[in-house]
C-alpha cells in the first residue's frame, strides 16, 4: 500500500507521526506507480483451518519467512506473538483464517485475519492464577505496536516487531 497525492495538512501530519514508516507517502500517484514495484515487501500467506495443529504451521512459516528474508533474530519473538494470534482464533473464533508476514524496514508485520467481528483486546485486570488470558498482554510486551482492525464480517489483528 502507498499513499500518493495528500493534501499538505495531511503530509505534514503523516511527517509528524510513525504511520510513514510502514505506509510510503508519495508525491503524486506516478511518483507511487513507479515506485511501488521497487518498493514491494517481502510477504508471505497463507490460509489456516482453526484446527490446533495451526499454531504449529503459524510458527513454521515464521522461521521459513524469517529464514528467507535473513532476519533470523526475529524467529523466536515473531514465533511467539503470531502463535497468540493464531491461537486466539482457534480459541475463540473457530472461523478459517489468514496468516500475513511482511517485512517493511523497520518492522516485521504479522497480521491474522479472522472471520469473527468481536474485537481483540487484551485483559487489563485478570486472575494471576487462571491458565489462560495473557497472550495479547505477551504480544503487547514483545511488539512495537499491535491492534485490531474491522475488515468485512471479520478483523485482522496485527502486531508490528522491530526489524531494524
Amino acid at each position: 500500500m502507498v499513499l500518493a497525492a495528500p493534501c499538505a495538512e495531511t503530509a505534514a501530519w503523516l511527517n509528524e507521526t510513525t504511520a510513514c514508516r510502514v505506509v510510503p507517502v508519495r508525491r503524486d500517484c506516478a511518483e507511487a506507480t513507479a515506485l511501488a514495484g521497487a518498493e514491494a515487501a517481502p510477504r508471505l500467506r497463507a490460509r489456516l483451518e482453526p484446527v490446533a495443529s495451526a499454531c504449529r504451521r503459524a510458527r513454521e512459516l515464521v522461521t521459513e519467512a524469517c529464514g528467507r528474508w535473513n532476519v533470523p533474530e526475529l524467529a523466536g519473538p515473531a514465533s511467539l506473538v503470531l502463535t497468540e494470534l493464531v491461537g486466539n482464533v482457534v480459541r475463540h473464533a473457530g472461523t478459517p483464517m489468514h496468516v500475513t508476514l511482511t517485512l517493511r524496514r523497520p518492522y516485521l508485520r504479522v497480521a491474522v485475519m479472522d472471520g469473527s467481528p468481536v474485537d481483540a483486546r487484551a485483559v487489563s485486570s485478570h486472575d494471576p492464577r487462571a491458565e489462560g488470558g495473557r497472550g495479547l498482554m505477551l504480544v503487547r510486551e514483545l511488539t512495537q505496536r499491535w491492534g485490531s482492525t474491522p475488515v468485512g464480517a471479520g478483523k485482522v489483528v496485527w502486531a508490528m516487531l522491530p526489524a531494524n
